[in-house]
């Protein structure tokens, strides 16, 4: 995982405390530097096997120690270690504009091919104004294609 491995390399000179970690049925968030967030992703099926390694000292850890977890195959891990890679980024929030991805996507993609990964609200409205569109979902819904496709 290329990315991930530059990600984490170039934050190696910016660890911080844990101070808090909140898994939640839709997000995840970590904060150390900064509050950082991500999708809470999980698996099919029940879930009361399946625990977050280490759990309970979570915020004795330091914020790259956490944020190898999104290395694991443990889909909560990973949502725990973005979240915490996420909480390290630094943003300009003087460069920063407040636009909805249902904004941006019609604007960059009216007349193109777009796929997307996961189904949102605003899909339907999209269809119609898209050439094509292909909506990759692990939770099928009319329309979507399955994600592992």
């Amino acid at each position: 995982m290329k990315i991930l491995d530059d990600l984490l390399f170039h934050l190696k000179q910016n660890d911080y405390p844990v101070r808090s970690v909140h898994t939640c049925v839709f997000w995840t968030a970590v904060i150390t530097k900064h509050c950082g967030l991500s999708s809470t992703f999980r698996e099919e099926g029940p879930s009361h096997d399946r625990g977050v390694r280490d759990v309970g000292n979570l915020t004795r850890k330091m914020a790259l120690e956490l944020a190898e977890y999104a290395r694991s195959n443990s889909l909560l891990e990973a949502s725990i270690g973005m979240a915490t890679i996420n909480s390290l980024v630094d943003i300009d929030e003087t460069k920063c504009i407040e636009k909805n991805a249902f904004e941006i996507i019609l604007e960059k993609g009216q007349g193109k091919n777009v796929a997307i990964v996961g189904h949102f609200p605003w899909i339907p409205k999209l269809r119609e104004r898209i050439k094509n569109l292909w909506v990759l979902e692990q939770r099928l819904r009319e329309g979507d294609l399955p994600s592992r496709e």
